[in-house]
């Protein structure tokens, strides 16, 4: 009776292991459908912070460059392959450069680690912060997969803890459904949802005015949302400035630039009207925090031509070598005017 019961159980245990190993791959394969996972570090501490505290410990650089995308990407056809991060880093030579980046990073994650770094009693001469107007848009912004909470809980651990070794970071997965739903405005477009947009990015045509509506919403969706003052990414750049100034740091806060020759060719002055309107909010931030004086400030944002970014008709702001070495020459050429006025 026993031994029967026992079989009985057994059989009971491997159909259910059966339905358990069933169900986990339909609900690993609708994750593959429906939700996509991103980065995360494969069981390591998170890179970018165990560098951070590197260098602070070896010396405490005397510049601290902070970054997206812009930072590292190369194009294709570039014969010259350093990164903006480190042309920026030659260009300064011998004085020390650390350059923190990461794809969609945005001030919120410089106050982070600017905030780690006045923990760790650092004192350097200059921090740069670039902020990318694409960092209003919902496509970086509502992203789940650009929020960063686990690297900003990395970093409070070591605000506890200097000495601690940072947490790994584990893959974020992306809701396709949700983050598809996410409502957005712009008068440009009678669109109201990212799910659209994201749609028209995958999308390829091969006829010519398909390709170039393609690209008209692109550029909607990256620069075509008019926000408001109290956008919270104009929030986190003052908080990272005054971080910055915390540590007796000179601030070079500058707007990245962005493609605008090919959009006044796509959209005539409609949309950049929209650009300038949020580039001036970023400016009216820094003036009502009354960090103004505490901040050497350029807008660069179109101040290159469309032939010096990825390609003519770039809707990143991603930079060939001409730009990038273009604005490492405007990086370090204001730097060395700011030092030049203060020892006046």
């Amino acid at each position: 009776m026993t031994s029967g019961q026992t079989k009985r159980g057994a059989t009971g245990s491997r159909a259910g292991d059966q339905l358990t190993r069933y169900l986990d791959a339909i609900r690993n394969l609708t994750l593959r459908i429906y939700r996509q996972p991103f980065f995360g570090t494969n069981g390591k501490p998170f890179p970018l912070a165990v560098d951070f505290q590197k260098a602070i410990r070896r010396g405490k650089p005397q510049i601290m460059l902070f970054g997206d995308s812009v930072s590292f990407r190369v194009a294709n056809q570039d014969s010259d392959r350093r990164t903006l991060g480190q042309m920026v880093t030659d260009a300064l030579a011998p004085r020390s450069v650390h350059v923190t980046s990461f794809s969609a990073y945005t001030a919120y994650m410089y106050g982070v680690f600017l905030g780690l770094a006045r923990k760790m009693d650092a004192h350097p001469d200059w921090v740069i912060l670039p902020f990318n107007l694409r960092c209003v848009s919902p496509q970086w912004d509502a992203s789940p997969i650009w929020q960063y909470v686990q690297e900003n809980s990395a970093i409070q651990r070591l605000m506890n803890d200097p000495d601690a070794t940072p947490n790994a970071i584990a893959p974020v997965f992306l809701d396709e459904k949700a983050y598809n739903s996410v409502a957005l405005y712009s008068p440009l477009s009678e669109q109201r949802t990212v799910g659209y947009f994201r749609k028209q990015i995958r999308f390829k045509p091969t006829d010519p005015e398909a390709v170039r509506k393609r690209l008209a919403e692109i550029l909607v969706l990256h620069y075509g949302m008019p926000v408001r003052e109290e956008h919270r990414q104009f929030h986190y750049l003052v908080s990272a400035i005054r971080e910055a100034s915390a540590m007796g740091a000179k601030v070079l806060v500058y707007l990245t630039p962005i493609n605008v020759e090919f959009m006044r060719k796509i959209w005539g002055d409609v949309l950049t009207d929209i650009v300038d309107g949020n580039r001036g909010l970023v400016r009216q931030a820094i003036e009502q925090a009354g960090m103004m004086d505490h901040v050497v400030y350029e807008d660069w944002s179109g101040s290159l031509p469309s032939d010096e970014f990825f390609h003519p008709e770039e809707t990143t702001e991603h930079l060939a070598e001409a730009g990038r070495l273009r604005l490492t020459f405007m990086i370090t050429d204001r730097m060395a005017k700011a030092e030049a006025d203060a020892a006046i």
